[in-house]
């Protein structure tokens, strides 16, 4: 039998690039307890869901059926691997609202967020360069 479910809330932390510690602190549980979500050995709890469906940005219904477009868009995707570095944060919205870069955007693909945090820096890098120009 598969287990889904558990694959699907892997699948989300995957490309949030949680680490399962990291994911549990975030929801409140044990890592045990989500590595056995995750394996399907135990059953999601309620709360478990929608603490999660908060987290990833999907709905409750994504994680338990599937049913809804499951992607976290380019610009969350962005947005959440530049976490916790302002300087890029504010730098990288200022490029999502440039009419140039919204397409690009829309075609990235998922990225490990250490990936993401490397192309904005060099993005700025040349705009920096570009400004002093």
């Amino acid at each position: 039998m598969t287990n889904v479910i558990g694959d699907r809330i892997r699948d989300l932390r995957d490309r949030r690039g949680f680490k399962q510690q990291e994911l549990a602190n975030k929801v409140g549980i044990s890592r045990q307890v989500l590595s056995n979500w995750e394996r399907g050995y135990t059953p999601i709890d309620t709360n478990g869901v929608l603490k999660l469906a908060k987290i990833f940005e999907v709905s409750t219904e994504y994680i338990l059926h599937g049913r809804e477009d499951d992607s976290i868009s380019p610009a969350k995707q962005i947005a959440f691997a530049l976490e916790g570095d302002e300087e890029l944060l504010d730098f990288f919205d200022e490029l999502s609202n440039r009419e140039d870069l919204i397409l690009l955007f829309k075609q990235v693909k998922p990225l490990k967020p250490e990936v993401v945090k490397r192309i904005i820096r060099y993005i700025k890098i040349v705009e920096d360069e570009e400004a002093n120009e």
